[in-house]
C-alpha cells in the first residue's frame, strides 16, 4: 500500500494509523461498506462505514 493511500484510508475512516497498520482482509465486509475493527486501543470492538473512496483505494488494493 502507498503512503498516499495509507494517509487517504486514515483521513476516510477516522482510524488510527495502528488499526489502518492492522487492517485485514477478512474484516471487511465489501458488500456492506464496513470494515470491523475487532480490538480497538480501548479494548473494544468497532464497526467503520467505509467511504466510496475507501472502497475504491481498498478494491484497488485488492486487485493488485
Amino acid at each position: 500500500m502507498l503512503i498516499r493511500d495509507f494517509a487517504l484510508l486514515a483521513l476516510y475512516t477516522g482510524a488510527r494509523k495502528s488499526n489502518v497498520l492492522e487492517m485485514e482482509w477478512d474484516n471487511i465486509d465489501f458488500v456492506r461498506k464496513i470494515w470491523h475493527i475487532p480490538k480497538t486501543k480501548n479494548g473494544k470492538a468497532q464497526n467503520i462505514p467505509l467511504t466510496n473512496e475507501a472502497m475504491e483505494i481498498l478494491q484497488a488494493e485488492i486487485n493488485i
